[in-house]
């Protein structure tokens, strides 16, 4: 194990997700304040959606070129543009069904098609930040985020301050990510993965396909069990409800900033099997006591906190305290999910990712019936508990 070369990626991982973190909540803060509750409520429902429908239409492929091109196998180049074209049919279609289904819903319609659109340059983007961390080339990757954070957030600011309106506000999102996929093609351009441009044949989109369906379910069922206290909420509450969610999630989103950078820099060195060498259980044990320091001041400062943030958003603070116990079973649910899946693993993690939706399900439901706010937070934590001990489970066998 290379641990010079993981510690700089990880450096580089962590620095530019937790500036991106920093300038996303900057962007939740400002649009929180501006929209109000019910207008933040609808940007969260949105938002959730895009999010859905990225990594519905990302069909594991992010995973895959990661793999291929991190393990140097020669088809790499034709298997990244296979996964691109693949990306854009599965995006188009996604936006077709969803702005179909839109006109039976309440969330106004312009604003969430509008910001759709921005599925197509994520499927470019998706495709060069996988090239760019399966060369191991985290710093141009971090670059690539920060841009997006950087684009999004000072042209929401800039744009909110003359029209307070929720499609101004998609419109300049979606040109900030066009303007950071750029900039990751020109990092791929000037590396020694050569995209193949022309079209490419139909048996190597059918292999494609194939070797990815698995990662595209694990990765859709993660987003949705992730996604599914927001979108319970969104049918079974109101608007309000669902922004003061929101506040609270963003911030636990925020603090699993850090355990992703590190295993993201791990997952080349993972396929090449390093995950076996003792420093690896070391720095991941290190990293159990640093959250659990982390949870215990998370809870205690947790109301300081949501009141600087978001002022009025005091309903979201037991909301913030339950869901930080929530980070201990995210810590063992990546590691495994990673170990099992840089092996070729993808099957028991597909399994209990499954069954773990199966059970969330109806508990969000349940729990959202009986209160709405902590049962939302409640939930996060249980399902997260029961995929972890599902995923250990498959792990062992």
């Amino acid at each position: 194990m290379n641990t010079a070369l993981i510690a700089k990626n990880s450096v580089w991982l962590f620095a530019g997700r937790i500036t991106t973190a920093a300038l996303n909540l900057l962007l939740t803060v400002i649009v929180a304040r501006t929209l109000g509750e019910a207008g933040f409520g609808q940007y969260t429902f949105i938002i959730s959606l895009a999010y859905l429908g990225n990594t519905a239409t990302t069909f594991g492929m992010d995973t895959l070129v990661m793999r291929s091109v991190a393990a140097q196998e020669p088809d790499a180049p034709d298997q990244a543009t296979a996964a691109l074209w693949l990306q854009l049919a599965f995006s188009a279609l996604y936006i077709l069904v969803i702005g179909i289904g839109s006109l039976f819903w309440q969330t106004p319609q312009v604003p969430l098609i509008v910001y759709l659109l921005i599925l197509l340059p994520l499927a470019f983007g998706t495709v060069f930040s996988a090239i760019l961390r399966g060369l191991e080339r985290m710093d141009l990757h971090a670059i690539y985020t920060l841009t997006q954070a950087i684009l999004q957030t000072a042209g929401a600011w800039l744009v909110l301050q003359s029209s307070p309106q929720l499609l101004s506000l998609v419109v300049v999102l979606v040109v900030g990510q066009l303007g950071a996929t750029c900039l990751a093609g020109w990092f791929v351009r000037r590396g020694p993965i050569r995209m193949v441009w022309q079209p490419v044949s139909a048996d190597l989109l059918k292999r494609t396909y194939q070797t990815g369906w698995v990662l595209a379910l694990i990765a859709l069922l993660a987003t949705l069990l992730a996604q599914l206290p927001i979108l319970a909420l969104s049918f079974f509450s109101d608007d309000a409800t669902l922004g003061q969610f929101g506040a609270a999630n963003q911030l636990i989103n925020g603090a699993r900033l850090l355990p992703a950078a590190l295993f993201g820099a791990l997952f080349p060195a993972m396929v090449r099997g390093d995950n076996r060498d003792p420093r690896y259980t070391q720095i991941f044990w290190g990293l159990v006591a640093l959250f659990s320091v982390g949870i215990g001041l998370g809870i205690v400062l947790a109301g300081p906190l949501i009141r600087l943030l978001f002022a009025g958003y005091t309903a979201s603070i037991p909301v913030l305290q339950i869901m930080l116990l929530s980070l201990l079973p995210f810590l063992f649910r990546l590691r495994d999910s990673f170990e099992l899946i840089t092996q070729g693993h993808e099957r028991p993690v597909l399994w209990a990712t499954a069954v773990t939706v199966a059970i969330a399900i109806p508990l969000t439901i349940i729990a959202i019936w009986i209160a709405p706010l902590q049962g939302a937070a409640a939930s996060v934590v249980i399902a997260l508990i029961i995929h972890a001990v599902l995923l250990a489970i498959a792990k062992k066998r």
